[in-house]
């Protein structure tokens, strides 16, 4: 079971990207662990905006976040992530925002360098092998893929907690999600699946540092077809991209 505790996470950096409802449930965890929490959104009246106890600079190398200190920044989630890791590595970063984080960096890493597309479609054969009882969408338009131990249109509760049978449904769980998810972009050139660690009932979070390895590997990349996944014990979504090399240019 993916989980962090409270003495993990006290006195650790902590992103929460997206001030809406469950940013603002994972930011009030975690100011009750003691973790040194900076809150990102584009919208500076966000629902999370009232946990704000510090205007502290989280860009000045020389300031340092207390525990249990929560500061706010109006900006892009991502502009901000990538910023904030070249002056330090957070511990752990909630992706609250509506899209899947870890897919839109990615494609912003691929394009710096290749010309990119993409296409879902490479791993729809994917789920037909999966023993396990799983409700799936591969959805081309948006080249994004979903997974999830419940049926569509069923929503977790917020006292839900993992265990052996989900909360929802009453029916036994399987292997944990990202585990399926692995076998499911297995035909991929590159694969990457990020482990979503639980903060609490219903929070989540990215360990920053698995984010930074995805980030190397993203940039080594040259052609072919690769993926990048988020998922914890129940539920995944997947984006997968096609990559060519760009022409040279004629000098």
């Amino acid at each position: 079971m993916l989980r962090l505790g409270k003495d993990e996470l006290h006195g650790k950096y902590a992103l929460v990207l997206g001030g809406g409802k469950f940013g603002t449930i994972a930011a009030r965890f975690l100011a009750a662990c003691g973790s040194k929490i900076i809150i990102v959104d584009l919208r500076d009246d966000c629902e999370a905006h009232d946990l704000v106890n510090s205007v502290k600079d989280p860009f000045d190398q020389d300031v340092e976040l207390e525990p249990g200190e929560v500061v706010f920044l109006a900006c892009d989630a991502l502009d901000f992530f990538e910023r904030f890791i070249e002056i330090r590595i957070p511990f752990i970063v909630v992706t609250a925002i509506t899209k899947h984080f870890a897919g839109i960096y990615a494609e912003r890493i691929l394009k710096a360098k290749h010309k990119i597309s993409s296409d879902i479609t490479c791993i729809a054969d994917g789920f037909d092998g999966i023993a396990e009882e799983i409700d799936y969408g591969v959805f081309e338009e948006y080249g994004i893929a979903t997974a999830s131990y419940m049926s569509f249109g069923m929503v977790c509760p917020d006292d839900c907690y993992p265990g052996k049978v989900c909360t929802v449904t009453g029916k036994p769980r399987g292997r944990p999600m990202y585990e399926i998810l692995e076998d499911v972009m297995s035909v991929l050139d590159l694969a990457v699946v990020l482990p979503s660690y639980q903060l609490g009932r219903g929070v989540g979070g990215v360990m920053g540092e698995d984010l930074i390895r995805m980030r190397d590997q993203f940039e080594r990349f040259d052609e072919g077809n690769c993926g990048i996944a988020t998922a914890c014990l129940c539920h995944g979504v997947i984006n997968t991209f096609r990559v060519e090399r760009r022409d040279e240019e004629v000098s």
